[in-house]
């Protein structure tokens, strides 16, 4: 069977009109891997991590414009890493990038917040906003480097 050069080009239109379209990507789509993209990330993403194999520690130098968010209310969307198991969950990391998306880079320590929310939500893949008050830990050894306490899922 020979199909000339006008079937070709003829073929999406033809898949379009029949509902085959492709779908738009959401805005978190990062060169078609799941991504937060709010610009909250970037400087959160900043500050340099050391790490002390001997004692088995991560620290983190606090850019400037990080400390100055110590303490305040802030909101960031990511995605959910469960901490603990269950279906719901109050305690959880929200990275930048899907965990769960095999062929995305993993988030840097400095792209991951630990969260605790005010009340549970369902675990899901999908992409949310957390609105928080950030608590910085220079060092591994207090948990991870930023913390969402009193936290509520917009």
């Amino acid at each position: 069977m020979d199909f000339d050069r006008r079937t070709l080009l003829l073929a999406p239109l033809a898949l379009s009109v029949c509902g085959f379209a492709q779908p738009v990507l959401p805005q978190q789509w990062n060169g078609g891997h799941p991504e937060a993209l709010n610009p909250i990330w970037d400087l959160l993403a900043q500050p340099k991590v050391n790490v002390d194999a001997r004692n088995g520690l991560m620290t983190a130098a606090f850019t400037p414009d990080v400390k100055k968010m110590a303490g305040a209310v802030i909101k960031v969307d990511g995605f959910i890493l469960p901490l603990e198991p269950g279906r719901e969950t109050i305690h959880f990391a929200l990275t930048r990038r899907n965990s769960g998306c095999p062929f995305c880079p993993p988030s840097q320590p400095t792209e991951a917040a630990e969260v605790l929310l005010t009340r549970p939500i369902k675990i899901s893949g999908d992409l949310i906003t957390v609105t928080g008050k950030l608590v910085l830990h220079p060092s591994s050894d207090q948990g991870m480097f930023y913390q969402l306490q009193g936290a509520t899922v917009a």
